[in-house]
């Protein structure tokens, strides 16, 4: 009986962590580019046509060199590379701020993406593209910088990626202290 029991408990909770890993894991339509260094996000959104009107309002305002990149499913993304070194990332949110824009910092790997003693905070879980950039852009106002759009089967998630295990707890401290809410799960290998 006590075998049963355990291969029971085995099975479902391999069961219930593969539906996890499915459900976190980035789906087919996603075709994003390879990263190789940290982005300033100006912004995420549904159709190509918000994606150039957002652009075009901030290179209006200074910021030249804005991209615009599909990350499929519906996600076209305005962004500036090369904001690697801390002091760059803070002159240039300060810059964005002072001019009415947000800015969040997208890290090189992938958001969903698995490394030993880290885990994924997750912020939210929405239908739209449009209420996960609402929440990021939120988030970036309180000092949370480095946050990404991940996409589950149905959802899109506002991560903070790659946080290191031990500091776990300081940021949902911190989080809570800001009025938001954060889970954190192991990444998909």
């Amino acid at each position: 009986m006590k075998r049963l029991g355990a291969a029971a408990v085995i099975v479902v909770t391999s069961i219930v962590a593969a539906q996890v890993a499915r459900a976190s894991s980035e789906p087919p339509c996603r075709t994003m580019a390879p990263r190789s260094h940290i982005n300033a996000v100006f912004g995420h959104f549904a159709t190509p046509a918000g994606a150039k009107a957002y652009k075009a309002a901030a290179a209006a305002k200074v910021f030249k060199g804005l991209q615009i990149v599909n990350n499929g499913c519906g996600d076209y993304e305005v962004y500036i590379g090369g904001a690697d070194r801390p002091s760059d990332q803070s002159s240039f949110y300060k810059e964005a701020r002072d001019a009415g824009f947000h800015v969040t910092y997208q890290q090189s790997a992938p958001p969903m993406q698995y490394q030993p003693n880290h885990v994924v905070g997750v912020f939210g879980s929405f239908r739209s593209v449009a209420k996960a950039n609402a929440l990021m852009w939120a988030l970036s106002d309180r000092g949370f910088w480095f946050l990404d759009l991940a996409r589950a089967p149905s959802r899109w998630l506002v991560v903070i990626p790659q946080v290191p295990i031990k500091k776990a707890l300081s940021i949902a401290k911190e989080v809570a202290t800001a009025g938001f809410h954060i889970q954190f799960q192991p990444g998909v290998k």
